[in-house]
């Protein structure tokens, strides 16, 4: 499992705020990525703190990027078959380029997944439900069980 915070507005790991197991997946294509991790936490009410604890980060995240005309949205709920599932994206100029940050929250009883996707461009326009972090939300939220 990952020991080094996970997106762009995480402070610590999740072993630090609680989670006991996981494991991690990368996914890459021509220069964009994409990670998930799936965690385990002790019960389900640590699940939901630590999910709470990972909203508040992103509160005050957009300060602490180290980047130019940094925006960083609120949590959108996504309606999930399993669970509680939202996500958000950041965006921000690095070097004169525009770049994309999503992170995506499923949590479903003691298990909780993050995924992350992180891309290069100057637009990041999906007809609304058909943005690939909240399609990636429900699929991963389908899985997790």
């Amino acid at each position: 499992m990952r020991t080094l915070p996970f997106g762009l507005c995480q402070k610590f790991d999740l072993p630090s705020i609680g989670a006991e197991d996981g494991v991690d997946r990368l996914f890459r294509s021509r220069g964009d990525a994409a990670e998930q991790q799936v965690v385990e936490f002790g019960d389900a009410q640590t699940a939901v703190r630590a999910s709470k604890v990972i909203e508040a980060w992103r509160r005050d995240c957009a300060g602490r990027v180290r980047a130019q005309n940094v925006k960083v949205r609120p949590f959108t709920d996504v309606a999930v078959s399993n669970g509680r599932g939202s996500w958000y994206l950041a965006n921000y100029t690095r070097r004169g380029e525009g770049h994309f940050h999503s992170l995506g929250m499923v949590v479903s009883g003691p298990r909780m997944t993050l995924i992350r996707m992180d891309h290069d461009g100057q637009d990041h326009n999906y007809e609304p439900g058909q943005d690939p972090m909240e399609l990636a939300v429900k699929a991963a939220a389908a899985k997790l069980g």
